[in-house]
């Protein structure tokens, strides 16, 4: 199996809006204030969305997160990404802008993707199977690097 780069994102994110303790866990909602995607495939902007985090005393944060893709020749996007998140002293200081970004090897976030479009110039990303590797920015924000299963 290998993996091909279908395209990266850089997104800003708002303050944390925090749920608290639940049944489940510890909760809080990013909203994407903005994103920016770049890629041979696939380019455009993230127009609305947010990650729905869980965070559990094991420290794992399990990250449910959705937004809307638009590309930049007007199709529109689905994308889903879940998966999980180590807690780390430098990704809670980057994402706090008080420390610097993060970089690839340094956080472990691992996320499973799907995305879903009626747009048939997109339609191959219906039937694919996408992972992606993330880092912490401190703007706030992300680096996502998303890939197709090959």
């Amino acid at each position: 199996m290998k993996l091909e780069q279908v395209f990266t994102y850089v997104a800003t994110v708002k303050k944390p809006v925090t749920v608290g303790v639940g049944p489940y866990g510890y909760r809080d909602v990013v909203e994407i204030e903005s994103g920016e995607v770049t890629g041979e495939r696939i380019s455009g902007k993230l127009t609305q969305g947010a990650n729905w985090v869980l965070r559990g005393e094991d420290g794992i944060a399990r990250n449910d997160i959705r937004y809307t893709l638009e590309t930049d020749d007007g199709a529109a996007i689905y994308v889903q990404m879940q998966g999980i998140a180590e807690a780390s002293e430098a990704a809670a200081a980057a994402f706090a802008g008080t420390g610097p970004d993060t970089s690839f090897d340094e956080v472990k976030i691992r996320l499973s993707v799907t995305m879903e479009t009626g747009d048939p110039r997109y339609e191959w990303v219906n039937r694919e199977v996408f992972v992606c590797e993330t880092r912490v920015l401190a703007k706030p924000g992300v680096e996502c690097r998303v890939y197709r299963l090959a």
